[in-house]
C-alpha cells in the first residue's frame, strides 16, 4: 500500500493546481509519484482499477500483477490543517516494511516474530534525493539511470490509464 494524503494545494499560484484543465488534478500532480514509485520497484502490471472522488482529487489505484498485491491511494481530500504524509508498506512472509513521513523513524522494520528494527537507510525522500543524483549526473557528465525521461512517459501513461479506468468503471489492461 502506497499512499500520498494532502490538504488542497491552496498555495497555488491563482489556484491553477485546483483546475484540473490545466493540473490534472491531484492525479496528475501528486498521484503520480506513487505510480513512478510503483513502476520502479515492481514493473508494469497487467491491469489496473481506479476509482475517483472529489473529481480527480482523491484516486485509490489497483495494480494487477501475477504474484503481488499492490494498492495506492492518494489525493488532496483532507482538512486544511493534515499535514502533508506519504508513505508505503510492503508485507511479505518475514514481516513489514513501512515508510511514513509522519513516523520517526520514518524507516521501520516489523518482523513476524520479534522487535521492531530501523534499517539503515539515506535519510531523506525520494523527492530529496533525486536532485543531487540528478546533479551529480550533470557535473560528472553522465547519464541518469533513474528517473529517466522514459520512467516518466510511463508514469504518464499509467496515469492516462488510471484516469480511462476511472472514467469507464472497469480495470484497463496493458
Amino acid at each position: 500500500m502506497i499512499s500520498a494524503q494532502s490538504p488542497p494545494p491552496t498555495w497555488a499560484s491563482e489556484g491553477w493546481l485546483s483546475d484540473e484543465a490545466l493540473s490534472g488534478g491531484a492525479l496528475l500532480d501528486l498521484h503520480i509519484h506513487d505510480v513512478d514509485f510503483i513502476l520502479s520497484v515492481l514493473g508494469r502490471p497487467s491491469g489496473v482499477l481506479a476509482r475517483a472522488a472529489n473529481g480527480l482529487n482523491h484516486v485509490e489505484s489497483t495494480y494487477l500483477y501475477d504474484d503481488v498485491v499492490c494498492t495506492a491511494e492518494g489525493g488532496w481530500s483532507m482538512p486544511g490543517t493534515f499535514p502533508f504524509e506519504m508513505g508505503y508498506q510492503v508485507l511479505g512472509e518475514k514481516g513489514l516494511l513501512e515508510f511514513s513521513l509522519a513516523k520517526d523513524p520514518a524507516l521501520q522494520f516489523f518482523p513476524m516474530d520479534g522487535e521492531p528494527v530501523t534499517p539503515e537507510f539515506t535519510p531523506g525522500t525520494g523527492y530529496e534525493n533525486e536532485l543531487p543524483y540528478f546533479m551529480a549526473c550533470v557535473e560528472n557528465g553522465e547519464t541518469p539511470t533513474r528517473v529517466t525521461p522514459q520512467s516518466a512517459r510511463d508514469s504518464v501513461a499509467m496515469i492516462m490509464a488510471e484516469a480511462q479506468s476511472i472514467e469507464t468503471g472497469v480495470v484497463v489492461e496493458l
